[in-house]
């Protein structure tokens, strides 16, 4: 359903006004405003913020439930406190490890992304392409 406005406005047009059988698909919005819009609030917006903050909300919570909750202790036999200390530990860098494991499935999601919503952000809102644009990709 968020594609569907591409539908309406993306067109064959010719490469060359000389060659009408060679043509491009490309977006012919009305206006340039509508094309920003349409890609701030539906691309940026419900495609990539919108997934990456419900993803992070949810992995809170899940780090959170897990922080909180109690792991069973091993019960010894003797005074000695330092079995119960090392198990606390241990715990501790299980939730650690936990929340690292957490962080960098969100940090790839979020990079892994970024890239193409940056280019579609120059395209949209930078300069028009010349013949220079290209030069340092090519060389």
């Amino acid at each position: 359903m968020l594609a569907l406005p591409w539908i309406v406005y993306f067109d064959l047009v010719p490469i060359w006004e000389d060659m009408d059988d060679i043509k491009v698909c490309v977006e012919v919005w009305p206006n340039e405003k509508a094309s920003q819009n349409y890609f701030l609030v539906v691309n940026l917006g419900l495609q990539y913020l919108l997934p990456l903050s419900i993803i992070i909300f949810f992995y809170i919570l899940l780090f959170i439930k897990i922080w909180r909750r109690k792991m069973p202790k091993i019960v010894r036999q003797s005074s000695d406190d330092t079995l119960n200390d090392w198990n606390t530990r241990i715990v501790e860098k299980s939730k650690i490890k936990v929340l690292k494991m957490l962080i960098a499935i969100v940090s790839l999601f979020a990079l892994s992304w970024l890239p193409l919503y940056a280019i579609f952000a120059r395209v949209k809102f930078g300069p028009p392409f010349d013949d220079s644009t290209f030069e340092g990709i090519l060389l």
